[in-house]
Parts: structure tokens; C-alpha cells; sequence
């Protein structure tokens, strides 16, 4: 490239178009977030880009950087349109990631602004003139659309008000009339029985240039007055009841190389957008709108349904917040969860709520095996967990040398605590300066990832938030828009488990034996495979361990916890009691390339924690083991072969009939081979049925 450059060379030599291509091919990093941005920057990436797309613009335009993209968008009929739309592809994802003070290196934004206002000009023209799809311009209008979305909402304050102002110059005489129109499709591609996945691409660039425009003050209040919030309600509703669904491979599959999307071992960073981008787009637009609308009003009114005067409005205001409730679940990609609770912080609602907060809320309401003692100025207490608070804001933890130096792993000192109803190790007298209310606030959301906050509250909340380190909470209270690719930020208490944090400790989970291994621990002197854990998040995840905790025997004060699984099980088993989620098996090259005992010892542990799961009343646990090892079988007829004896010794029916399911065709074979001594009786008779049973049953359909 900067060979070419330096050349003189008014064009991209046909020679070296295909350098040129897979130059712009690696360029897609770009998507992703890191310091190869900086990398790029320092390499001119803009001029680069502006080079590539028009002609060396040093020998275009001499060393003048301030030139008109009216007079430069005539030139693109001679360039590659396939080379145009990666040029698009990472002008988008080099706006997605720029700071919100960044500008170019060199000081001067002359080509990054010239960029900017090429491809706002562009895809304007696309949307007025309705050429979204035709065929000429099918490979380019997605991508330019999407990198105009990108920089209208970049993080940089520079690139998204450069194409803010460049979308209202454009739409100055004619805005109003184009979102009239614009609107009246949606409409009606949204409305009775009509599928808008028919005609995906129109109906996405639609939602694309609509979400641009209503970043504009000029027109926020024209959309909403025009009905727009109605018609994002209707289109997320649809959405969610799985009536639309367009994915990035339905509408750009003339980009997609061998080397794009998801690869076997690594995730695209599409995937914060996710499967769904009519949703994504809809409430990307509502993000928007909604300060602008009467929706707005504190949870509490919502849920009295006190909210609005008008009983229509309040329907649809409640409807609409049930949905945007529904997809701060898990299941919904992360760039539709932060859009969703952006919207959801003007009710006054701040986080993600999860299975596992809710478990973790009941240890704080209930003061359960609490250690530490906050004490406002008016003797009120409040007794919180330091081994939450360590995994989560450590900021509110005393100094680790002031704790009580005694351990608490031994079982006279957990039940002289027990009986003198305190374990409490520290006792901290809080300043008249804090805010007990907002203090409740910030430990709700330590415990549960998620608070409701009233308007009057949010300020101290924000401001205490701030002090504690919780960056989160913090960028939540303070309505910013959701940045691209930021990972939601979910319940993990997995710190607390870190060696440096053994001191708050309280228990041991001891598993099974290893044959042959000779156990060593940094931080005792125990034998056995075992890892140091906590009461609290033990008793508040699992029911068989609380009324263990509770039940007064000499087990409840153990030290000590036998857990009859494997080390690896154990591993996966704390994992969920610290993440909520269980660790599972990808089904990429990594596994494709181990040996079958190799899968097998993989398997084997979640076979043990199917079984355990049902003695200890983990049901959660118990369908997630199991959707592993079945997904793991019906790829694989030896692993079949392999687990069925293991499932058997541990009555996992569901496993054991899953695995003699996959096998039955072979039976004759392993019959006549002798194989079948390898199986147990039982196991054998299983086989023996299930193939009977599936032949008859192949039988009556031939006759």
C-alpha cells in the first residue's frame, strides 16, 4: 500500500487490486477492540482508506487535506464496488472503537472527516432515492448504512457529531417528508400478517437510517409525535414472539468470505449485535426517543399502574416495559441487553438481574452467615459478607490485617459462632457523611447485579457508586449510551476464590480421591483434592447445603464438606455456585481433535453432576449437565459406546436411554464382533431392546 502511495500512481494498479483486498480483509480486526487501533492510526489509516477509495490523494489533490466529497463521489465509478464495502466495513469499526476525545495522530482530521461525509452523502442518497435494493447497489448499501450507524453512534464525540451534522445538512429541505415516508413502510411492513424477513435488507436499511435520524434534535420530537415509539413497541413485541428474525448472514452473504463469521474456535464480535437485528436496530431507535416520549415514570407507578392518565397509554407503556424486561435475560445477545436497560434506566431500573443475584439477595436480606458489621452514627447495623464484597467492591472491605487473625476452619469455633448467633469479624463504624439508603442501594446491587432507583435517589447512588469502584453501576446512573462490544457486566463472585482472598474463606469441599495423584495445597495441609470456598454463597445457591448449614448436627459445623464427584466435577460444580453458569463443552477443533478417553473424562464429569444435582435439589444444574452429554452423544457413536456402563452405575436413565439410542443400529455387529462383553448385563439388555424396538418399528412403516 505505501509503496503504491509513493508511487504517484493516480489509481490502485490492476496488478495489485488483489494485495489491495486482502489488505483490506486483514484490516477487519478493526472490529474488534485493542491496541492494533493505535497501530493503525499511526499508519494513517485515513488517508490510507481515502486513498484506496478515491485515488492517491496526494496526487489528486497535492497536500491539501480540505477538499469537497461532492466532487469526489463522481470519481467512484471506476473503483471496485467489492472494494468499497470493506473500505465501509472498517471506517464503521474504526468509529466504533475511538475514544470520546480521540482524534487522528497527526492532528489534523482533514481525511477522517472528508470519509465521514462520502459515506454520509452516500448512503443518504441510497436511503431518499430508494436504491436500498437495487442490484447495482446491493453490495454496498448495507455496509455504508452500517458505518454510518457506527459513527452517528461512536463513543468519539468528533466522528459522531461530524456525521450528525452531515445527515441534518442533507435532510434540510426534505427530512420531515423522508421520515414521513419512512415511517408509513415500517408501518406497513410491520402491520397485520405481513412478513418484513421477505424483503430483510429493505426493511433493515429502513431501520438503520431511521435509527440515524433520530439521534437529531430536529427531528426526535417529529418521529415520536408521529407514532415512532408506537411502532418500536409493536416491532419489539413481534420480536420477541420470534415472528421476525434477520440475522447478518440473511442480508450479507455476498461478503462473506471463507474466512468470515463465526470460526470454530473463535466468536465474531457480531455477536454483541446478535442473531436479531430488526431488534437490535428497534431498540437502538427507542434509546433515542424515549427521553423525549411520555413514557417515562418511576417503576413504582408502573407496577401500581398509577403510570399515565389514559388507560391506552398505560398499556402500552406496561407492555412495553414487560418486554424490555424480558430481554435483559441472558438468551438475548449483549448489545440488545445494554440498549434494553438504557432504556429501562429512565424507569429507573440499573442492571441485569439473574438467577443468581436473585439466590444471592436472600443471604443479604437475611443477614445469613454474616462477618462483617457496618454501624451508621445512629446505631443501626448492617451485616453484610466480606467474601461478596471482596468479589465484587473490595473498595468496601476493611484492611485484610484487621481482621480477626484465628481461622475460622475449625468446627469448635463455627459452632461457639453459631450458638452466640454472630460470626461477625469486623465491626466498621460508618462516617455521618454516608448515606445509609444509598449504601443499601450499592449492596443490592453487590448482591444481585441489579436495583431499582427512584430520580431523588439516583444522585447519591451515582456519587457513592463512583467511590466504590463499581464502574458498571456507575456508567449505568449516568444514562451513557452503550459503547460497541462492551461485555455486559453479569453476577461473578469467581474473585472470592482467588488465593489472595483465602483468608476469608470459611469452608473446604473435599472431592473424591485421585488414584495415583498426590494432592498438595499452597494453602493448607490437606491431602485429598479440595477447594476452599464460602458459606454464604454455598447456602444461598443450593437447598440441600442450607438445611445442612441449619440443620444443628455436627455436620453443619464441619469444616469440612465431602462432595462424593470427581475434581473436575467439583471444579464445574463451584464454577456455577460462584458464575451461575456452568462450564460447557465447545463443540470446535479442540474437541473434534482429542481421543475418545479423552471426551469420555470430559463427559464423565458432567455425568457425575447430573447425578449429584438430583440428591442435591440443583435442578438447574442437573438439565445443564444433561444438555451437554446428550448434545456430546449424538455426534458420536463411540462416545455412546464408552459412557452407557459409567451412566448406568449412576442411574442417569436419560443419559443411558440417549446413549443405547444411538447405538441400537450397531447392535447386531458388536454382537457378532464380541463387543458387547465390554458392556454390563443390564447395558446389554437395554441394547438389545432398544434395537428390537426400532426395528419393529421400522418394520410396520415398510409394511
Amino acid at each position: 500500500m505505501s509503496e503504491w502511495c509513493s508511487s504517484g500512481s493516480r489509481k490502485v494498479p490492476p496488478d495489485q487490486m488483489t494485495l489491495v483486498k486482502e489488505a483490506c480483509q486483514s484490516a477487519l480486526m478493526m472490529r474488534w477492540a485493542g491496541i492494533h487501533h493505535s497501530y493503525f492510526w499511526k499508519l494513517k489509516v485515513d488517508r490510507i482508506l481515502l486513498d484506496v477509495l478515491i485515488g492517491n490523494t496526494s496526487t489528486a489533490f497535492g497536500n491539501e487535506i480540505v477538499f469537497h466529497p461532492e466532487d469526489i463521489i463522481a470519481e467512484f465509478s471506476s473503483s471496485c464496488i467489492e472494494i468499497r464495502s470493506y473500505i465501509w466495513n472498517i471506517l464503521g469499526y474504526i468509529a466504533a472503537h475511538c475514544a470520546e476525545d480521540f482524534l487522528p495522530y497527526n492532528g489534523k482530521s482533514g481525511y477522517l472527516e472528508v470519509l465521514i461525509n462520502i459515506a454520509c452523502l452516500m448512503a443518504n442518497e441510497f436511503w431518499y432515492n430508494g436504491k436500498t435494493c437495487s442490484s447495482s447497489n446491493f453490495c454496498e448499501v448495507e455496509p455504508i448504512s452500517r458505518a454510518v450507524l457506527l459513527m452517528v453512534f461512536s463513543p468519539c464525540k468528533f466522528i459522531s457529531s461530524q456525521a450528525r451534522n452531515c445527515i441534518a445538512k442533507v435532510a434540510w429541505t426534505s427530512g420531515t417528508e423522508y421520515l414521513e415516508k419512512l415511517l408509513g413502510s415500517l408501518m406497513f411492513n410491520f402491520s397485520g400478517d405481513a412478513s418484513p424477513v421477505s424483503y430483510s435488507l429493505h426493511t433493515l436499511i429502513n431501520l438503520i437510517s431511521l435509527a440515524c435520524y433520530s439521534t437529531l434534535p430536529l427531528y426526535q420530537q417529529f418521529i415520536v409525535q408521529r407514532k415512532g415509539i408506537d411502532l418500536l413497541a409493536d416491532i419489539i413485541r413481534k420480536c420477541l414472539k420470534n415472528e421476525t428474525h434477520v440475522s447478518m448472514s440473511n442480508i450479507t452473504s455476498h461478503l462473506h468470505g471463507a474466512s468470515d463469521g463465526k470460526l470454530c474456535c473463535w466468536s465474531n464480535i457480531e455477536d454483541w449485535v446478535g442473531g436479531d437485528l430488526i431488534l437490535f436496530h428497534s431498540l437502538q431507535i427507542l434509546s433515542q426517543l424515549i427521553p423525549f416520549s411520555n413514557f417515562i415514570c418511576d417503576y413504582s407507578k408502573i407496577i401500581s399502574r398509577d403510570s399515565v392518565t389514559s388507560n391506552n397509554l398505560g398499556v402500552l407503556v406496561e407492555s412495553l416495559f414487560k418486554s424490555l424486561s424480558s430481554i435483559l435475560d441472558n438468551t438475548y445477545s449483549p448489545g440488545s441487553r445494554w440498549y434494553a436497560q438504557y432504556v429501562l434506566s429512565f424507569f429507573g431500573l440499573f442492571g441485569f438481574p439473574s438467577k443468581l443475584g436473585k439466590r444471592m439477595g436472600v443471604s443479604l436480606t437475611e443477614n445469613e452467615l454474616a462477618d462483617i458489621q457496618f454501624l451508621f452514627t445512629n446505631g443501626q447495623p448492617l451485616r453484610v459478607h466480606g467474601s461478596i464484597l471482596v468479589a465484587v467492591c473490595p473498595y468496601l472491605l476493611p484492611p485484610k490485617d484487621s481482621f480477626i487473625k484465628k481461622s475460622l476452619l475449625d468446627c469448635e469455633s463455627l459452632k461457639g459462632n453459631r450458638q452466640h448467633g454472630t460470626n461477625f469479624r469486623y465491626e466498621v463504624k460508618l462516617s455521618e457523611r454516608v448515606d445509609s439508603s444509598a449504601l443499601m442501594k450499592i449492596l443490592d446491587y453487590i448482591y444481585t447485579g441489579f436495583i431499582i432507583v427512584e430520580d431523588d435517589e439516583v444522585k447519591p447512588v451515582r456519587i457513592l457508586a463512583k467511590r466504590c469502584g463499581l464502574n458498571s453501576l456507575s456508567y449505568m446512573l449516568d444514562k451513557k449510551l452503550p459503547e460497541w462490544g462492551t461485555p455486559v457486566p453479569n453476577c461473578d463472585f469467581s474473585h472470592a476464590l482467588e488465593p489472595a482472598e483465602h483468608h476469608l474463606s470459611d469452608t473446604i469441599l473435599e472431592a473424591n480421591e485421585i488414584t495415583g495423584v498426590t494432592w498438595t495445597c499452597a494453602m493448607c495441609v490437606l491431602t485429598l483434592p479440595h477447594i476452599h470456598a464460602h458459606r454464604v454463597i454455598l447456602w444461598s445457591n443450593c437447598g440441600y447445603l442450607r438445611a445442612l448449614f441449619q440443620s444443628g448436627m455436627s455436620e453443619s459445623y464441619s469444616a469440612i464438606i465431602k462432595v462424593p464427584i470427581g475434581f473436575p466435577a467439583l471444579t464445574k460444580l463451584v464454577a456455577w455456585f460462584y458464575t451461575g453458569e456452568l462450564p460447557r463443552i465447545n463443540l470446535d477443533c479442540n474437541w473434534n481433535n482429542m481421543t475418545t478417553n479423552q471426551q469420555l473424562h470430559e463427559l464423565q464429569s458432567y455425568v457425575e453432576l447430573s447425578w449429584l444435582a438430583e440428591f442435591w435439589l440443583l435442578e438447574e444444574v442437573r438439565e445443564e449437565a444433561l444438555n451437554v452429554v446428550l448434545s456430546c452423544l449424538e455426534l458420536n457413536q463411540k462416545l455412546s459406546m464408552e459412557i452407557i456402563n459409567f451412566a448406568l452405575e449412576l442411574h442417569q436413565w436419560r443419559i443411558v436411554e440417549a446413549a443405547a439410542s444411538n447405538i441400537a443400529p450397531l447392535y447386531p455387529k458388536m454382537r457378532d464382533s464380541g463387543d458387547l462383553e465390554n458392556f454390563s448385563e443390564e447395558a446389554v439388555d437395554l441394547l438389545r431392546s432398544e434395537y428390537v424396538r426400532r426395528s419393529q418399528k421400522g418394520f410396520s412403516k415398510d409394511g
